[in-house]
């Protein structure tokens, strides 16, 4: 769970990542987004904000020229916005869809670097992911 304003005291808000104003909650995110950890799989949800300025701006302008009002407290804009401390603890790497953790980039880095490519990590994640699945499985059944 990501929601900044309640794990650190100096947090009193999230805010815009356009115009900088303070962000109001606007309820929980519906879908959960996926991270891949070097071990497993797991699932970070978080807070979805509106901009009260961002929302009375776009009233007045047309439909085609409006901008999106709602935004993630781990947008990189907003991260970008709040104290460097908050943003270096933000533990993942984002992509389009999901998440990585950053011990995982780091560590396909060096493979990168020294020359071994994506194939390596590809496969001893694989081979970790499967034995997790499998000491589940053998917990459930036995």
């Amino acid at each position: 769970m990501w929601v900044p304003e309640y794990m650190w005291d100096e947090i009193d808000c999230v805010p815009c990542p356009r115009c900088g104003e303070r962000g109001q909650p606007d309820g929980w995110n519906t879908d959960a987004r996926r991270v891949f950890l070097e071990q497993d799989v797991c699932y970070f949800i978080g807070y979805r904000y509106y901009c009260k300025r961002c929302t009375d701006a776009n009233a007045m302008k047309n439909n085609e020229d409006r901008t999106t009002v709602t935004f993630n407290a781990w947008d990189p804009d907003v991260l970008g916005r709040m104290n460097d401390f908050v943003s270096k603890e933000f533990p993942f790497v984002l992509t389009r869809k999901g998440a990585t953790s950053r011990s995982l980039v780091d560590r396909l880095a060096d493979d990168l670097l020294e020359g071994k490519g994506f194939a390596v990590t590809s496969k001893s994640l694989l081979n970790s992911y499967t034995a997790t699945y499998l000491k589940l499985i053998v917990r459930t059944y036995l």
